[in-house]
C-alpha cells in the first residue's frame, strides 16, 4: 500500500520517527513522505501556502504541546474548512482527558498520548483513500482483539 504524505507538527521528531518504525515493522514497501514542522504557524502555512496542493491529501498529526490548546484547536478548525475528508490526529499529553473530546469535536480522528500507540495511526491511514480523500472510522466499533487479529493472519480457514 502507498500511504499519502504525512504533515506532522511537532517539537523534537519523536512521533515521526516512531510512525516510520511501526510502518516498517509492518512489513510495508514503502514509508510515507513525512513533511516536518516545528510550530503551529509553520503548520499552517504549510497547508495554506502556494505548495499546498502537495498537503491536499496529506494526513496531519499535531503535537499537543507545541502551542496553546486554543491555537491547536483553531488550526484543527481551520483545517477541517480547508481539507474535510482528511484525517486528524493529535499525539501527545494533553493536561486532562476531558480535552479529548474538544478535540473530536474540533476535527481529529484520535488522540494518541504515547509514542507506542501510533499504530492506531497507520490502521486508520490504511482505511484511508487519498484519491476519494474518504476515510471510515467508525468510533463506536470496538477495537480488533489480538485473539482475532492472530486468527485472521493464519493462512488456513476455520474449521466450520
Amino acid at each position: 500500500m502507498e500511504f499519502p504524505p504525512l504533515l506532522i507538527c511537532e517539537r523534537t521528531g519523536t512521533w515521526a520517527v516512531a510512525l516510520k518504525r511501526v510502518v516498517r515493522s509492518t512489513a510495508q514497501q514503502s514509508t510515507p513522505r513525512i513533511i516536518e514542522t516545528r510550530s503551529l504557524v509553520e503548520c499552517r502555512k504549510g497547508f495554506e501556502g502556494p505548495s499546498s496542493a502537495d498537503f491536499a491529501v496529506a494526513p496531519l498529526v499535531v503535537e499537543s504541546t507545541t502551542g496553546d490548546l486554543a491555537d491547536l484547536l483553531d488550526l484543527l478548525t481551520v483545517h477541517v474548512r480547508r481539507r474535510p475528508r482528511v484525517p486528524r490526529f493529535v499525539v501527545g499529553p494533553l493536561p486532562s482527558d476531558d480535552f479529548e473530546l474538544l478535540l473530536r469535536e474540533a476535527g481529529a480522528v484520535d488522540w494518541i498520548a504515547s509514542p507506542r500507540g501510533v499504530g492506531r495511526i497507520v490502521q486508520t491511514l490504511r482505511r484511508y483513500d487519498p484519491r476519494g480523500a474518504a476515510i471510515t472510522v467508525s468510533l463506536l466499533e470496538p477495537p480488533i482483539s489480538l485473539t482475532d487479529r492472530l486468527r485472521a493472519s493464519l493462512p488456513w480457514r476455520p474449521v466450520e
